[in-house]
């Protein structure tokens, strides 16, 4: 069993046969363990000479864990790892720690800036339509003016019959790569939409709210389709969610996860922050795995020509239930339908 501290040390121990290992105080809250999957173990010779190791060889294991469960408030010492004396809620949000403008900072640095480093390799992996947006736009009637807020390399341009398309970015790396799908694109800001009010009989606005990091500005940005979106006209809005199982048990960007790292300690848990500005700090999430805080950093991980690995942090705002839809509300729109879509929050709205 491998024994994480908090300093990021690690120290193995070794579980004889129907033994009992019994964890308290430290080792029990502070320290996070687990058994790494596979087939051999380095352990020291039986002779106990510290400086002679040999492997051995893996039969089957079984492992039973019994805990004790408080009831009641805790006050132990161990207060950043007790359940009981800290939440999620009481996590502070950008919100109570940004300014608008570090906001647009924090967003030109992790959002727009990296968007335009990785557009080649982002646009790459994404070639497919999500079959509920195709749907929606192949229900679009002929004739109507679709606008894509946030369209990336324009995969969801080309789906409705009859309509005028157009699409807006605020990656000029992005919008460039929309012209080999021969499609009409601007680069434009999502909080400031270059065009007439109730000039658009359909918007579409798919992964990009949840890269706003207020609460103010995520407002701003649904506030600016409505602005735009012709009276009756309809929207469709998708963000990440922070939930990630579905009713079929789990979202596919679980479901992606190396079968290997089922078992790895550290796979619910992001041991990295950075300072995103003079007054905040975001931890960096750990892909494939559950969200444990709303405000976070994404890797994109990228090969520079050389073939080094190069990472890219993405801000994200991941939505908890219901929270689209008490932000469209806030904006005075109506919400015609709302579901859960692989790991997104998803509303078609009206105004």
């Amino acid at each position: 069993m491998d024994f994480y501290g908090p300093g990021k040390e690690c120290i193995p121990v070794l579980l004889p046969r129907r033994s009992a290992l019994i964890m308290l105080g430290e080792s029990r809250y502070l320290w996070k363990h687990g058994i790494t999957p596979r087939k051999t173990d380095i352990i020291m010779c039986h002779d106990g000479d510290k400086s002679k190791l040999t492997l051995s060889q893996r039969s089957a294991r079984i492992s039973l864990t019994f805990r004790i469960i408080r009831n009641g408030d805790c006050h132990c010492e161990f207060k950043e790892q007790c359940d009981s004396q800290t939440s999620s809620s009481s996590t502070p949000s950008l919100n109570e720690n940004v300014s608008d403008e570090k906001a647009q900072e924090l967003e030109n640095r992790y959002v727009n800036q990296v968007y335009e480093e990785i557009a080649d390799h982002f646009s790459n992996t994404r070639y497919k339509p999500w079959p509920k947006v195709a749907a929606f736009l192949k229900n679009v009637p002929p004739g109507s003016v679709i606008l894509d807020v946030g369209c990336g390399n324009g995969k969801n341009m080309t789906l409705s019959t009859g309509c005028f398309e157009i699409g807006c970015d605020a990656s000029l790396n992005l919008v460039q790569l929309c012209s080999k799908r021969n499609v009409q694109v601007l680069a434009a800001d999502c909080l400031r939409l270059p065009f007439k009010n109730e000039s658009i009989d359909a918007v579409i606005c798919i992964a990009v709210i949840h890269h706003m990091s207020t609460k103010e500005r995520r407002k701003k940005a649904v506030e600016e389709i409505l602005r735009v979106l012709h009276p009756g006209g309809q929207a469709l809005i998708y963000v990440w969610s922070f939930e990630q199982e579905s009713s079929d048990g789990q979202s596919k960007y679980l479901k992606t996860k190396k079968q290997t790292d089922k078992n790895d300690i550290n796979s619910n848990i992001s041991s990295t922050e950075l300072q995103v500005c003079e007054t905040a700090f975001l931890p960096v999430h750990k892909n494939k795995t559950n969200f444990l805080q709303q405000d976070v950093l994404v890797p994109w991980k990228k090969k520079s020509k050389d073939s080094t690995e190069c990472i890219h942090h993405r801000y994200y705002h991941v939505f908890v239930k219901d929270e689209l839809e008490s932000l469209i509300s806030a904006c005075s729109a109506k919400v015609i339908s709302s579901y859960y879509d692989e790991g997104n929050w998803c509303a078609i709205l009206t105004k």
